[in-house]
């Protein structure tokens, strides 16, 4: 999310970005997380920035962090509106599945409520047994920039691997307030060339959103590093941000 930020601080923002809980250097043991304690971590960070700056507060979160950002608004974090690159719905009837390497079953009848019980039955057993992402979705495809996955893969830092109870609370996440019922202005961007997951899974969330919203098809795959894709990025968040947040002062967390 680095240059994106970057593209956004040149233009005038304020830029906050937090690390999560469960990586290596926040606390928690690595991939030990849930997407609750992110959520958590994520409103903290908005109300310590509330507290912090005057001016409206937005914020923005891509891929796994589109459906964080969502959660966190709809927990009562003080925000003014969203960016979301990508929409992801983590309750029970979401996108968990959709997310995955089983994403061809999910027009299966029944294989998403399968799939919850299964993985709710294995992180009762053993709820910090890691299991290794590459058996989880393809990360070969996560990001477009040629080159980039081999630097990834072989990178100590990332984490690799993700325990059980964290791929529960994939299943386990709703909001608090529904998709239907929002009212915060939201941008979804959604990556129409992405290959990891398909974009109708961003397309039909952003149908069912409700209150004043902005639609962004970006030619580009599940995320991209390179500049003139962030200044890009930056452009339509830029003018999304200044249609609906009036005021000179425009503070910007980025979950």
């Amino acid at each position: 999310f680095i240059p994106q930020a970057l593209a956004l601080y040149d233009r005038g923002y304020t830029m906050i970005l937090p690390d999560q809980y469960g990586q290596g250097f926040s606390g928690g043991g690595r991939g030990d997380f849930a997407v609750e304690l992110f959520v958590q971590n994520v409103i903290d960070v908005a109300h310590w920035a509330r507290d912090r700056y005057s001016g409206p507060l937005a914020m923005g979160g891509g891929s796994l962090g589109s459906a964080v950002t969502y959660l966190a608004a709809a927990g009562g974090a003080p925000v003014a509106a969203l960016i979301l690159h990508n929409l992801y719905d983590f309750g029970p009837h979401g996108d968990a599945l959709n997310l995955s390497r089983f994403a061809p079953l999910r027009h299966v009848p029944g294989a998403q409520a399968v799939m919850r019980t299964m993985i709710g039955l294995g992180a009762q057993i053993a709820p910090r047994l890691r299991i290794p992402f590459r058996l989880l979705g393809d990360f070969s495809t996560m990001v477009d920039t040629p080159g980039f996955y081999d630097v990834w893969r072989t990178d100590p830092v990332p984490i690799k691997a993700v325990t059980l109870r964290y791929m529960r609370s994939l299943f386990n996440s709703p909001a608090a307030i529904p998709f239907e019922a929002n009212r915060l202005p939201a941008l979804v961007i959604n990556p129409v060339r992405d290959q990891m997951t398909s974009p109708e899974v961003t397309w039909d969330n952003y149908q069912r959103l409700g209150g004043p919203k902005a639609y962004v098809a970006l030619e580009r795959g599940h995320w991209s590093v390179d500049e003139a894709t962030a200044q890009l990025w930056a452009d339509h968040a830029d003018a999304f941000l200044q249609e609906h947040l009036k005021q000179d002062q425009r503070q910007l967390a980025a979950g």
